[in-house]
């Protein structure tokens, strides 16, 4: 043989091990401590490079979940490279944003040499594709003012309702307002937005379930968050006249009347004073006495005693 011929060896992969891989997904609400997050769905997309797509995968969270997780089905590559897919994030959730922005994802697959390959996935949180969500949150304070009632605070009822309108709309929200609270209160935990693209801020007002014997007044350009109750008011007027039998003459003299409301009321009105829904007024033949600030669809008796 000749020394000098070179010898040449080749090998072959009859059988090659394909790489696998899998690409977890990772999805993250961030929303306040106290924040009550609503039950969210979303579905993520797994596309090649061609923008064909690979896989779809949904993840759930229930009412206050602040993450999920999940994953793509596993990939196989047969041959070295580098592939490159993104992943994109699809829904709507009132409130909370979509994130817009896709998430790159780059495979690189190894030769190792012994007849196998490795792969190994980057993604933006090391190997998982990771999407972070806003829920943001706002407040409503709200408080009822009385006006006009000062000597008819026992005429007040014991609560009173506000009803949250999102948008004009009323969906089911309530506060009750009382003494106790002094009259005020939040509507805790709104969100901010009405759309995931935070295109639309929800406009928030309230509304009050009627309260029997006063008028409400709201201006939401003013105060958004308060109503103010003015008490509904009447007048009583009182006339005396004496007619005398023929031949007779009417007596000069003062003619007492005693007024009882059905409402335990104590104050000065138009210069006559009640207490506890008592009053006593005295006219003469002729007179007249128009009392005026009583509350309205109050009832009352009128009682003429003894002439003074």
């Amino acid at each position: 043989a000749d020394p000098n011929q070179a010898v040449r060896f080749t090998n072959t992969y009859n059988d090659i091990t394909p790489a696998k891989v899998t690409i977890p997904i990772a999805k993250t609400v961030n929303a306040a401590d106290d924040a009550y997050v609503p039950a969210w769905e979303y579905t993520f997309t797994l596309a090649n490079a061609d923008g064909a797509t690979v896989d779809t995968q949904t993840i759930a969270g229930d009412r206050n979940a602040r993450s999920g997780q999940g994953a793509f089905k596993q990939l196989s590559f047969d041959a070295p490279g580098t592939y490159t897919y993104t992943v994109t994030e699809l829904g709507a959730v009132a409130g909370i944003t979509t994130d817009p922005t896709p998430v790159a994802v780059t495979i690189e697959v190894v030769d190792k040499g012994d007849g196998t390959l490795e792969a190994a996935a980057n993604a933006n949180q090391g190997a998982t594709a990771a999407f972070w969500n806003d829920y943001e949150t706002t407040q409503l304070d709200v408080a009822k003012q009385w006006a006009g009632d000062g000597e008819f605070t026992e005429l007040r009822p014991d609560h009173v309702t506000f009803r949250l309108l999102e948008d004009g709309v009323f969906k089911g929200k309530t506060i009750v307002l009382t003494s106790d609270t002094a009259w005020a209160g939040s509507f805790f935990n709104l969100p901010v937005y009405s759309d995931s693209a935070k295109q639309h801020t929800i406009a928030y007002t309230i509304e009050e379930e009627p309260v029997a014997g006063y008028t409400g007044s709201y201006d939401a350009a003013v105060d958004v968050g308060k109503i103010t109750n003015t008490i509904d008011t009447g007048s009583l007027k009182l006339t005396k006249t004496v007619t005398a039998a023929d031949g007779l003459t009417a007596p000069d003299a003062t003619f007492s009347f005693t007024i009882t409301l059905d409402k335990k009321i104590s104050g000065v009105f138009s210069g006559t004073a009640f207490v506890d829904g008592v009053a006593t007024v005295y006219l003469r033949d002729g007179e007249s006495k128009t009392i005026a600030g009583l509350p309205a669809g109050a009832a009352y008796t009128v009682t003429e005693g003894a002439v003074a």
